[in-house]
C-alpha cells in the first residue's frame, strides 16, 4: 500500500483531505518550524474531491510536498529526517481533561449494566434472576479481576479487561498522539485502570444498596458538553462585523489545529497557554517589499484568547456548559516576543511639513494622465484622489467613514454647516456612535461646497462614487474601504515618494492615511484654540473624559461649530483645487 494513503481522511462535508502531524523533532526548532510549516503543528491540504479514488491520486503530490518540507526543515535544523510514523495520523495531545473524562467513561462502562438491572429488578422477576446470576459469576472471577486491576497482570480470559487493548482502542478512536512506550500511553492505561477500579467499587456499593443506581450529573455533563467549534460558531452568529467574525474563526482554527476540536469539559487552562506560546513563536509579514517580517504582537495574541473566552462565556451564560471558563485570567502578553524597535517604529501623526510634502505629489498639483497618476504633468485629477486626503486633513475622518459618506450626510446649508457620520448602508460607525463634524472655513475656502453641489446635481448617493469597494462588495458591516486601491496607492506610493528622505527603509510604515486623523486631532489641540478636550473628542469620535463621559451623550453642533470653524494648520499650503 502506498505510504500516503493512511494520511487521507474525509471531512464532515465529504471532501477528502491530507492530514498529517509535523514531527516533534521539527517543532522543537523554532526557525525550521516557522520556515517550513509556518509554526503549524498540523499539515492539512484539501484534496478537493469526494471521490476516494481521485483523492488517493491527488494525495500523492501532497505527500511529496510534505516530505519536501520535512527535508527543508531538517536541513535548517540540522536534524535527522526520521519521522515518528506511529504518530503521524494521531494529532491530539493527551490532556488532563481527557484523562478525567476517560476515567468517568470507564467507571460508567462497569456500572451501567448493573445499574440497569438493579432498576429493572424492582418489577421484573427475569431481571432479578439475571442479576443473581451475574453476581455469582462476579464472585467467581473476583480473584482474577483483582489480579488484572490491582496487580497489573495480563488477563487470563477474554471476559477480563485488557488494559493495553482498551488503551489502543481509545487512542485510535480519539486520534491521540500517544505511541506505545510513551508517557502519554502509560497515562491513558492508568486512567483506564483507575476508572475500572472505581467502577468495580461503585458496583460493590450498589449491590449492597449503599449507593444510588442513578447516573451522576457529572457523567451526563461530561458526555454532552459542546465542542469548541460549536460554541465559537454560535458566538460568531451574533457578531455583526465581518472582521470580528473572521478574527473569531481564525482563533478557532488556531486552537483546533493545535489541540483538535475538544469538548469544553476537556479543555484546560494549559491548552490556552500552549496556544499563546504557539502563536508567539510565529513570524508574520515580509511577503512583499513594503511588509516587515516580525513576531506576532501581544495585541494579536490577546485578541485571539479574548474572542475564544467570550465564546465560552456565552456558552456558560446560555446554559450549554456548567464548568468554569478555562480561558479566564490569561495574560497573553507575557508570551509575546518584542519586535526590534528599528523595524517596528510607533505609528504617529503626520506633521504639517510632511503634509505639505504630500500635497506636492502629482495627485494634487498635476500628473501625466488619468492612468499615470504618480508621474508629474499638467493633467489635474478632479475626483477622489485630490479630495479624499483633503477631507481627511480637515475632518479627521477614518477611511471607512469617508468611503461610505453619503451626499445626504453633507449638510452645508445648515445654520451650522457640518458632516453627519452615521450608520448607513455603505458602512457602520465605530461603536455605532453618531457624531457631527463642523465644516471648517478652510475646507470651504478651497471649494469643497462646489464638489458637494456637483455630486447632488449628478444624483450621486455617495460623495466619492469613483472610490470603489474591494471586490465590488458593499456591506455595512464589512466593507474594507481602507483596502481599496485608492488607499493602497496613497500608503504604498504617494507617501513613500513624498517622504522618502524622512522614512526609514526596511521598517514598518510609521505614517499612513490614518495618520491624517492624528494630524487633525493634534491641530485641534494647539494652545491658541483653547478648545475643551471633550469638544475635540466629540468631533474626532474618541471617548470623552471625566464626568462628560457619564452624563453627556453628545455635544451639540451648535457648540462645536462656532468654536472650531476657524481652526487651521499652522503653515499648511493647500494647492489650488482642480477646476
Amino acid at each position: 500500500m502506498a505510504g500516503h494513503i493512511k494520511y487521507v481522511r474525509k471531512r464532515k462535508n465529504g471532501i477528502f483531505e491530507y492530514h498529517r502531524r509535523v514531527p516533534t523533532s521539527i517543532i522543537g526548532h523554532a526557525a525550521a518550524y516557522q520556515k517550513a510549516f509556518n509554526s503549524r503543528a498540523l499539515f492539512r491540504r484539501s484534496l478537493g474531491t469526494r471521490s476516494q479514488a481521485q483523492a488517493m491520486a491527488e494525495a500523492q503530490s501532497v505527500h511529496t510536498e510534505f516530505e519536501r518540507l520535512v527535508h527543508t526543515a531538517n536541513v535548517i535544523a540540522g536534524i535527522s529526517a526520521t519521522l515518528p510514523s506511529a504518530a503521524d495520523r494521531h494529532t491530539r495531545p493527551v490532556t488532563t481533561a481527557f484523562l478525567d473524562k476517560l476515567r468517568i467513561a470507564m467507571q460508567n462502562r462497569v456500572t451501567a449494566k448493573w445499574r440497569r438491572l438493579k432498576i429493572s429488578a424492582e418489577t421484573s422477576a427475569t431481571a432479578r434472576e439475571t442479576l443473581s446470576d451475574m453476581e455469582y459469576e462476579r464472585e467467581l472471577s473476583a480473584s482474577d479481576l483483582r489480579d488484572v486491576l490491582l496487580n497489573h497482570n495480563p488477563p487470563k480470559s477474554v471476559n477480563l479487561p485488557n488494559i493495553v487493548e482498551l488503551a489502543e482502542a481509545e487512542i485510535e478512536n480519539e486520534l491521540l498522539y500517544a505511541p506505545q512506550g510513551s508517557t502519554a500511553f502509560d497515562a491513558v492505561c492508568r486512567a483506564i485502570r483507575e476508572g475500572l477500579i472505581a467502577g468495580e467499587r461503585e458496583t460493590d456499593d450498589m449491590l449492597s444498596d449503599s449507593a444510588s443506581s442513578l447516573p451522576s450529573n457529572s457523567m451526563q455533563a461530561a458526555k454532552h458538553a459542546p465542542r469548541l467549534s460549536e460554541v465559537v460558531d454560535a458566538h460568531a452568529r451574533v457578531l455583526t462585523k465581518k472582521r470580528s467574525q473572521a478574527e473569531l474563526n481564525g482563533a478557532k482554527k488556531a486552537f483546533v489545529s493545535l489541540h483538535g476540536d475538544l469538548r469544553l469539559n476537556e479543555i484546560t487552562r494549559r491548552h490556552f497557554l500552549h496556544l499563546c506560546s504557539a502563536e508567539a513563536s510565529r513570524q508574520i509579514g515580509g511577503k512583499d517589499s513594503d511588509s516587515v517580517s516580525r513576531p506576532v504582537s501581544a495585541e494579536t495574541i490577546k485578541k485571539k484568547i479574548s474572542l475564544l473566552r467570550a465564546s465560552i462565556n456565552r456558552a456558560i451564560q446560555t446554559g450549554q456548559f456548567e464548568g468554569a471558563n478555562p480561558a479566564a485570567q490569561i495574560d497573553a502578553s507575557m508570551f509575546a516576543r518584542p519586535a526590534a524597535p528599528h523595524l517596528m517604529p510607533e505609528k504617529r501623526p503626520l506633521e504639517v511639513q510632511e503634509i505639505n510634502s504630500i500635497l506636492k505629489h502629482p495627485w494634487f498639483v498635476g500628473c501625466e494622465s488619468e492612468t499615470l497618476k504618480h508621474r508629474p504633468g499638467q493633467y489635474r485629477l478632479t475626483g477622489m484622489h485630490y479630495w479624499v486626503p483633503l477631507l481627511a486633513i480637515y475632518t479627521g475622518c477614518r477611511a471607512g467613514e469617508i468611503g461610505g459618506l453619503k451626499v445626504s450626510e453633507l449638510r452645508l446649508d445648515d445654520q451650522y454647516p457640518h458632516i453627519a457620520i452615521t450608520n448607513n448602508e455603505f458602512r457602520s460607525t465605530k461603536g455605532s456612535y453618531t457624531r457631527l463634524i463642523p465644516v471648517f472655513d478652510a475646507l470651504l475656502d478651497i471649494g469643497f461646497a462646489d464638489v458637494v453641489s456637483a455630486a447632488r446635481k449628478r444624483g450621486s448617493t455617495r460623495l466619492f462614487e469613483d472610490w470603489l469597494p474591494p471586490r465590488g462588495n458593499v456591506d455595512p458591516n464589512g466593507t474594507a474601504w481602507s483596502n481599496a486601491s485608492l488607499l493602497r496607492s496613497f500608503n504604498r506610493t504617494v507617501i513613500p515618494q513624498s517622504l522618502s528622505d524622512r522614512l526609514q527603509s526596511g521598517a514598518r510604515r510609521e505614517v499612513t492615511f490614518h495618520s491624517l486623523r492624528g494630524a487633525f486631532k493634534t491641530m485641534l489641540q494647539r494652545k491658541e484654540w483653547a478648545l475643551p478636550s471633550n469638544y475635540i473628542n466629540e468631533v474626532v469620535g474618541h471617548a470623552k473624559d471625566g464626568l462628560d463621559q457619564r452624563y453627556i451623550k453628545s455635544i451639540p453642533i451648535s457648540e462645536t461649530y462656532p468654536t472650531m470653524r476657524g481652526c487651521n494648520y499652522k503653515g499648511i499650503i493647500i494647492p489650488p483645487p482642480p477646476t
